[in-house]
């Protein structure tokens, strides 16, 4: 979703809502069962990914 026109169309705002929500989630910040799943590597990997293809991705989690 992250990658879709939708997504690239919301308002800047709306879109670091979901980005923060996103880093909350791949940081291990929210350890909620719906995320349970993911390990920290695949956390870390994600972020990672993220981190590399979002032009938009908060520069100031870039070092987390």
């Amino acid at each position: 979703m992250v990658y879709s026109r939708g997504f690239e169309a919301l308002p800047p705002a709306v879109k670091q809502v979901i980005y923060r929500r996103l880093h909350d989630v791949l940081t291990g910040k929210d350890q909620g069962e719906s995320f349970a799943h993911l390990s920290p590597v695949e956390r870390r990997n994600i972020r990672e990914i993220l981190q590399e293809t979002k032009a938009d991705w908060p520069g100031h989690w870039r070092q987390e």
